[in-house]
């Protein structure tokens, strides 16, 4: 599996901590600026609501006390009691020449409101009063039915000075009209007839219809009004849906009825998501909602662009972070690189120091410290050199004193027992049978004598009961001798067998004994020696205790015999422990764990 480098995992940390810095960051500011603009197109939409609304209000207030005001005047009066007089079906001369024609007509079109007017009696007769164009008389027609009032509209007048009538088709045409009517009442207050205003549709458009983008709601912004049966009351700005035949089912409108006035995000009667502002509308006799609303994906143009622009600058901060981090990662690694290939030479035996970057941090520490683990490296590695040195000296001087000691014993013991055995053989005289037969009997004992010599030598080299009987048996054989030769009182006490010690343990443990008591009998002169071999645990305890003359602890180490002891403790992984005084004598403990 491939190790990922420092400097790769500081780039990857740096840009996955900046990436999310940057996401919270633009999220947070993409969500700020939604609200913000969201906030604001409801705030915009409200107010051209409140403008809109009242401009209708206001319109339908004027209407209705101009209707009033015409209402109550003489030629309204009298073309009421001309109406009762003329016969229905028969175009009046009275009527046709009706002195206030004029009147009406120049009243029909002075203005851009109305349509129609209509005077009507409370028997039913009425007539019509149309304008054609302007450069025509206005058009009266008597009519004794198709009267445009309902009789609900007629009711609410007894109630009521004026009434504004919904929408209802024409009696001559199918477009629909507005009709504001007012009760004509005699001087004692008592209904003689009606008269009416018809509205034409396209009036409110003034208001209503949104045509220019300039127009602050935009390409795709309108403002319509919708009556209680759901139908939209002024034109849309959009093909294809059309006045009184267009169902408008919308949240907006749907809350606009229920609760009034609010604000909402929902499907517009095209099925198209818009930001809407939504109230009713307080006129007598309609039961009508305004509704001002801005496609969605249009209001959010701004944020869009803001989202794109976050990206990009996302991006481009990314790659910023990307190079610097990179520049970064390098200047912290590149030193612990070099500690790195350093610290490989180390291991490859070669002791090198790394350069101290110009800095003044934990790197420079570092590589401060390491120089300085390189410098004791050396030294300590000069210091091995020099005592590897020395313990092979010590080694090579043991081996020469050893084979010294053997040539001394080869020479002094078993050469001079083979001396006098050949001096013996040479003495022999064949004339002398007698002589000759005690001669042979000597050498024979000096034969046995050499044997037991041999034996002896041998057994100090490698002794045959170690490999036969375990160390305790040859530490107590060794004791012996040692105790015979010396001619000192040796106390040897074992509580173990010391089986669990290999063969290597156990002859170099022999050794150790071998050298402690040579080194006790030729140097502390003592008369009384105590072993003892015990166990505890998977560790053996050796304990070796004198009577001699003791010596200083600062002495140790000058000879070789403690050198070879401490030599052999080490290799056996154990411990040494010494105590001496000069005159009170002198205590080995030696401390081995046994193998698993």
């Amino acid at each position: 599996m491939r190790l990922i480098a420092l400097s790769e995992r500081l780039i990857l940390n740096y840009i996955i901590v900046s990436a999310i810095a940057i996401a919270s960051l633009g999220g947070l500011s993409y969500y700020l600026a939604r609200k913000a603009l969201l906030e604001r197109t409801f705030s915009q939409l409200t107010s051209v609501r409140t403008v809109k609304k009242s401009q209708v209000e206001n319109f339908f207030t004027d209407r209705e006390r101009e209707v009033v005001w015409v209402a109550k005047s003489q030629d309204v009066s009298t073309a009421l009691d001309l109406l009762s007089k003329a016969e229905i079906g028969i175009e009046a001369k009275e009527i046709r020449n009706f002195s206030m024609t004029n009147y009406f007509y120049h009243f029909l079109t002075s203005t851009n409101y109305y349509k129609k007017f209509l005077i009507a009696d409370t028997s039913g007769k009425s007539f019509l009063i149309e304008a054609q164009s302007q450069d025509s008389l206005p058009r009266i027609n008597l009519m004794g039915t198709g009267d445009p009032l309902s009789p609900e509209s007629k009711l609410r007048l007894l109630k009521q000075e004026v009434f504004v009538q919904d929408y209802r088709s024409d009696l001559s045409t199918e477009e629909p009209l507005l009709w504001v009517s007012t009760a004509i009442r005699d001087d004692w207050g008592k209904v003689k007839g009606y008269f009416s205003c018809g509205i034409a549709s396209h009036t409110l458009d003034v208001f209503m219809l949104e045509s220019d983008a300039s127009g602050g709601l935009g390409k795709t912004g309108e403002s319509y009004l919708v009556g209680q049966d759901s139908l939209l009351r002024t034109h849309s700005r959009f093909a294809n849906y059309f006045i009184l035949k267009t169902k408008v089912t919308s949240a907006g409108a749907t809350k606009a009825f229920a609760k009034g006035s609010g604000t909402g995000i929902y499907d517009d009667y095209r099925g198209i998501n818009v930001i809407g502002s939504y109230d009713q509308l307080k006129i007598s006799g309609l039961n009508w909602v305004i509704l001002v609303e801005l496609d969605f994906p249009e209001a959010m143009v701004p944020i869009f662009n803001l989202r794109n622009n976050l990206m990009l600058l996302s991006a481009v901060i990314a790659m910023m972070v990307f190079i610097l981090t990179f520049l970064i990662a390098r200047r912290i690694t590149l030193p612990l690189v070099r500690l790195k290939n350093a610290a490989q030479e180390i291991s490859e035996g070669k002791l090198s120091s790394v350069e101290l970057p110009a800095t003044h941090d934990e790197i420079k520490e570092l590589a401060e410290t390491f120089n300085k683990m390189v410098r004791e490296l050396d030294s300590k590695s000069r210091e091995l050199s020099m005592e590897r040195a020395e313990r092979l000296s010590a080694v090579l001087d043991g081996q020469e004193q050893e084979r010294q000691r053997l040539s001394r014993e080869l020479h002094d013991g078993l050469g001079q027992l083979l001396a006098a055995t050949k001096l013996r053989l040479e003495s022999i005289r064949p004339e002398d049978p007698l002589q000759s037969t005690r001669t042979i009997k000597e050498v024979s004992k000096g034969v046995d004598h050499t044997i037991d010599e041999i034996r002896r030598i041998t057994n100090d080299l490698m002794p045959a009961v170690l490999k036969e009987f375990g160390l305790v048996t040859a530490i107590r054989n060794l004791c012996e001798t040692t105790a015979e030769n010396a001619g000192l009182l040796l106390e040897f006490d074992s509580t173990t067998d010391a089986k669990g010690l290999d063969i290597k343990a156990q002859t170099y443990l022999f050794r150790i004994f071998q050298e402690a008591l040579t080194n006790t009998v030729k140097h502390a002169f003592a008369t009384k020696i105590s072993v003892g071999i015990s166990t505890s645990g998977k560790r053996v305890f050796v304990d070796l205790e004198d009577n001699g003359k003791g010596f200083h602890i600062s002495q140790l180490g000058k000879g070789n015999g403690l050198s070879n002891i401490r030599e052999r403790v080490h290799l056996l992984q154990g411990k040494l422990e010494i105590s001496a005084f000069p005159g009170k004598g002198a205590h080995l403990h030696i401390e081995i764990p046994m193998n698993d």
